[in-house]
């Protein structure tokens, strides 16, 4: 079920965590079949908070979410970015250095 590039050495693994069942499904899926992965979590600023409180608690029980916002605050900042193009998005998350 779990795709073979998915072990690779030099592979990283990201699952989108969303605070729903279906991303939920496939952290669970990454932990029991043992794929190295990184959890990431796309603040847009616009979250309910029990989508936050459900976010510490996963993180608690599951293990490390990386939080990603803009840095500018808005969603759209990216796309109004003369330089977007060549620019590594995550920069704009916080990812990249």
């Amino acid at each position: 079920m779990i795709d073979s590039r998915c072990y690779a050495e030099n592979t990283i693994n990201v699952i989108t965590i969303s605070g729903g069942k279906d991303s939920l499904a496939q952290w669970l899926l990454a932990i029991e079949n043992g794929v190295k992965y990184v959890a990431v979590f796309a603040d847009t600023g616009h979250e309910h908070p029990q989508t936050m409180e459900y976010l510490d608690y996963l993180e608690s029980h599951l293990g490390n979410i990386q939080r990603v916002t803009s840095r500018g605050g808005r969603q759209f900042d990216l796309l109004a970015d003369e330089n977007a193009q060549q620019a590594c998005s995550s920069v704009y998350a916080g990812v990249c250095e």
